[in-house]
Order: C-alpha cells, then sequence, then structure tokens
C-alpha cells in the first residue's frame, strides 16, 4: 500500500487489509490524525515502530489539548518492554493526565492476542495477533466500530491503572 494522503484515507468507506509493518503504521498514523474525540488502544506493549512515531504522538497531543472532553484510553498488557525502552507516549501521559489514561487489563483480558485501536464512533484497526503486521482497518465503519468499541469498554470497566507508568523516574 502507497501512502496516501489524509483527505483520501478520510473519505475510504472500503475495509482495508494490510500485511507489512509499513502499512500497519502509516495506518496507525492516518486513523489518529483522522481522531476528533477519542482513541482507545488496546496492545500487547505498544509497539515503537507503530506508536512512537513522531506524527503518531503529535495527532494524540493534539486531540488531548484540543477539548477538554477529549480521550485517550489504553490497555497495555505488559508495561515492562516500554520502562525498558522509553516510549514518547507514556512521557505524554504523564504530562496530560486527565486525557491520556493508561490501564493494565484484567487477568482474563491479558489472555486476549489481538490489537486493537478505535478512533471516535468511526475507524478501526484491528490484528487477531498482536505481533503481527496482519489485519485489516476501516476509517468509516461506524456498525463495526461501535461493535470493537462494546468490547473495549467492558474491558475498560475490568482495568486498573499501570502504577509503574504513571511514577515519575527521576
Amino acid at each position: 500500500m502507497e501512502s496516501t494522503d489524509n483527505n483520501q484515507t478520510n473519505s475510504q468507506d472500503e475495509l482495508i487489509e494490510f500485511t507489512t509493518r509499513e502499512q500497519n503504521r502509516d495506518l496507525v498514523r492516518d486513523l489518529a490524525l483522522q481522531a476528533q474525540q477519542s482513541i482507545q488502544l488496546f496492545s500487547a506493549s505498544l509497539d515503537n515502530s507503530l506508536y512512537d512515531q513522531s506524527e503518531f504522538i503529535e495527532a494524540v497531543s493534539t486531540l488531548a489539548i484540543r477539548s477538554p472532553k477529549a480521550r485517550v484510553q489504553i490497555l497495555v498488557r505488559d508495561s515492562s518492554v516500554i520502562l525498558k525502552k522509553g516510549h514518547r507516549l507514556i512521557e505524554l501521559s504523564r504530562r496530560l493526565t486527565t486525557a491520556i489514561q493508561i490501564h493494565n487489563p484484567s487477568v482474563e483480558d491479558c489472555q486476549q492476542i489481538m490489537e486493537l485501536m478505535l478512533i471516535d464512533q468511526t475507524g478501526y484497526i484491528h490484528k487477531n495477533h498482536a505481533d503481527t503486521y496482519h489485519g485489516e482497518a476501516g476509517f468509516n465503519d461506524r456498525r463495526l466500530t461501535r461493535d470493537w468499541q462494546r468490547q473495549f469498554n467492558d474491558m475498560w470497566e475490568m482495568s486498573a491503572p499501570d502504577p509503574e507508568l504513571r511514577r515519575l523516574h527521576i
């Protein structure tokens, strides 16, 4: 898939299948740039090649600052990798604590091997296996996005803040 400009991506109603890291990275960036109200992310370890890219971090920051009602909810199954390598999304969440929240999923939800990113009530990226770069995305699929959001919201309700990620290491 060639990189598309954001206006083209926003108008796509069809299912987009991806198979490479580069495609996955571009879709993460483009979907985040489309967000107006919320980003919800369920990830194994916030893969740096996807979620620590400058354009993604800037899109999250802009969303979080733009509106007091904006929310970014992140469920991370294993934060040890993030703590070792560092991650700009974690630093951003420490500065914008009311808009960006990072939680650990419940024990049952930690068994999930998928990865999921949702924006507003319109777009999603889904991978069956978090450790691959194969999946599907929809930039304007309200029905499927709402279905995924119900599942994410159930997981969020059972989750707890990750105390290791909230702590300021001096």
